[in-house]
């Protein structure tokens, strides 16, 4: 994210990212409607999103807002470059998604990132960062807007030391150890 810079149209792209674990079509889809900056539960609100085929009965996929998400989008809005799209261009366009994989394949280049580095592992990072910083299965799901939790385990990756699996089995057998 820093070799893209922070305030860079990409660089917003990148944060936006890994702060929402946003499919990057939801991204470029993204309706300033669709965001919800006041009250406590400041949310985005995606109401048509790839699980919604799927799904019986339709729901629309609810992001809470940390704060540093906050101010990236209130800083976006406050440039007033688009009335309907939260992610333009230069040109005050939505992205395109072969503009956003270029992007990215530059400054992959520019900075020597493998190939197989690209847009989509910053969804797989956050559902990793998830579960290794304690969240659940379900709440990684559901904070990934995926209804089948077999689906969610694509997402997660394996990371954690011999430390965290030791927390992990301490807890798993914490009943047996009490008995």
């Amino acid at each position: 994210m820093k070799a893209a810079g922070e305030t860079s149209r990409l660089g917003e792209i990148l944060r936006f990212l890994s702060y929402t674990g946003c499919r990057p079509a939801e991204l470029r889809n993204l309706r300033w409607t669709d965001i919800h900056l006041q009250g406590q539960t400041r949310a985005i609100v995606i109401p048509e999103h790839k699980t919604t085929r799927t799904q019986r009965e339709p729901e629309p996929r609810v992001i809470p807002m940390v704060d540093e998400l906050v101010s990236l989008l209130k800083d976006i809005r406050d440039r007033r470059e688009s009335d309907e799209f939260v992610f333009v261009t230069r040109r005050k366009r939505p992205w395109a998604r072969s503009s956003i994989q270029q992007s990215v394949r530059r400054l992959r280049r520019k900075i020597g990132l493998p190939e197989d580095v690209v847009l989509y592992g910053i969804r797989h990072r956050v559902g990793t960062e998830s579960i290794r910083n304690g969240n659940d299965l379900r709440a990684t799901a559901d904070l990934l807007g995926q209804k089948n939790l077999r689906v969610t385990e694509r997402y997660v990756h394996p990371t954690a030391g011999i430390e965290k699996l030791a927390e992990a089995m301490n807890r798993a057998t914490k009943s047996v150890r009490d008995a």
